[in-house]
C-alpha cells in the first residue's frame, strides 16, 4: 500500500475500511478466548498444585508419625525432603502433635517470569493442604502445606504466552492475506479509472487487460464489453450525422436551383428569405423584393382557387445533351396536373439523359 497518512488511507474505499472491523473483531475475540483461557489454566494449575500436595502429603505423614516425639531436628528434615518433593511453589509446611510446639518451615516467594500487570491480574488463592493422623495414645498430628500463588500465575503466563504467539501468527496471516486482497483490489480499481479517464477524453478504443483474480477479470469483461457497443454506437451516430449532413447539403442545392419560389418565414408570418434561383430568376433591381412580397398571397389564392395550371410545350429540341422539352409559362403551386387537351407534343425519339 501507499505509504500516507493512515486516517486518509482508511477513508479511501470500502475494503480499507475493512481493517478497523477485522481488528475489533480480532481484539474481542482474543479478549474473549484468553479470559476463558486464562481461567481454565487457572483452574488446571490449581488442581495440579492440590495434587501434588496430597502426594507429598501422603509420602510424609507416614515418616513424621513414625518419629520419636520431640524429635524436632527429624520432622524438620522430613518436611525439608517434602519442600523438595512441592519445587518452588511451596510457602510453608507445618507439623504439629497435639498442643506441642509445631515444626515449621517457610520459604519467600521467588521471583517468576511474567509480567507484573499479570501477577496483577490474575488472581489466584494461595493452595492450603491439611493432612490428620491418630498416633495412639490421644494424640493427634497435623500436616499443614501452604503453596505461594506467584508461581503457580507464573506457570499460567507460560501458557498465555505460548497462545500469544500463535495468535499473533494467526493475526499477522491475516492482516497480510487481507493486505494482499485490498493491494489487488487497488491495483484492478486504479486500472478501470485509467481507463474511464481515457475513456471519457474521447479514446473509444481503450480496453482494459483481462488479468488477476476472477472479479478483476469479471469487471474487466464488463467494461469492455461496454466501450465496445458504446463505441459501436458513436461510430453510428457519427455516421448518421454525417448522412444526415450530407443530405440536408443536398437537399439545400436541390432547393437552390429549383425555379421555384421556396419562402422562409419568421415568427410573425413575414418573408425573409427565398431560394437562389428564384433570385435568379427575378431581377435584382427591387423586382425580387415585390416578388418575395407577393408571392405568399399568389401561393394562397392559388391554392383557395385550385385552378389547373397552364402549359406551354414546345417540341424537343436536340441539344449537346440529348433530346429534352422544355416547358414554359406559368402554374400554380397546388398539385401537378396533366397539360390541356389542345397542347400537343411528340414524343422524343431518345431518353433526354442518353
Amino acid at each position: 500500500m501507499r505509504s500516507g497518512n493512515l486516517g486518509k488511507w482508511l477513508v479511501q474505499g470500502t475494503y480499507p475500511r475493512l481493517y478497523v472491523p477485522v481488528l475489533l473483531m480480532i481484539l474481542l475475540a482474543s479478549g474473549v478466548r484468553y479470559h476463558f483461557l486464562i481461567g481454565s489454566e487457572t483452574a488446571e494449575i490449581t488442581r495440579l498444585a492440590e495434587a501434588e500436595m496430597r502426594r507429598v502429603g501422603d509420602t510424609m505423614l507416614p515418616l513424621l508419625a513414625a518419629m520419636p516425639e520431640g524429635d524436632v531436628n527429624a520432622a524438620a528434615e522430613v518436611l525439608q525432603h517434602g519442600a523438595a518433593g512441592l519445587g518452588e511453589a511451596w510457602a510453608s509446611l507445618r507439623w504439629q502433635v497435639g498442643d506441642a510446639d509445631p515444626v515449621e518451615l517457610a520459604e519467600p516467594p521467588a521471583p517468576v517470569a511474567a509480567p507484573a500487570w499479570f501477577l496483577g491480574w490474575v488472581t489466584i488463592t494461595p493452595p492450603v493442604k491439611q493432612f490428620g493422623r491418630d498416633l495412639g495414645n490421644g494424640r493427634t498430628g497435623r500436616l499443614t502445606m501452604t503453596l505461594h500463588p506467584e508461581p503457580l500465575a507464573g506457570k499460567v503466563w507460560k501458557a498465555v504466552e505460548v497462545q500469544m504467539r500463535i495468535s499473533a501468527l494467526n493475526i499477522f496471516t491475516t492482516l497480510f492475506l487481507l493486505t494482499l486482497l485490498l493491494r489487488a483490489n487497488m491495483r484492478t480499481l486504479r486500472r478501470l479509472s485509467s481507463a474511464t479517464e481515457a475513456f471519457r477524453n474521447g479514446h473509444l478504443g481503450t480496453r482494459m487487460e483481462v488479468t488477476g483474480t476472477l472479479e478483476s477479470r469479471a469487471m474487466a469483461e464488463a467494461f469492455n464489453d461496454m466501450a465496445g457497443k458504446v463505441q459501436s454506437l458513436v461510430v453510428s451516430l457519427h455516421d448518421t450525422q454525417r448522412q444526415q449532413s450530407e443530405q440536408l447539403h443536398f437537399q439545400r442545392q436541390l432547393i437552390d436551383a429549383l425555379p421555384l419560389p421556396v419562402l422562409v418565414r419568421d415568427t410573425s408570418g413575414n418573408p425573409v428569405e427565398t431560394n437562389r434561383a428564384w433570385q435568379r430568376l427575378v431581377d435584382s433591381s427591387g423586382v425580387a423584393d415585390a416578388a418575395l412580397r407577393r408571392a405568399p398571397a399568389a401561393l394562397a389564392h392559388c391554392a383557395q382557387s385550385r385552378c389547373r395550371p397552364s402549359w406551354r410545350v414546345r417540341k424537343p429540341t436536340r441539344s449537346a445533351c440529348g433530346w429534352q422539352t422544355v416547358p414554359t409559362g406559368t402554374w400554380r403551386t397546388t398539385r401537378p396536373r396533366s397539360p390541356a387537351p389542345a397542347a400537343s407534343w411528340q414524343a422524343p425519339s431518345a431518353r433526354w439523359w442518353t
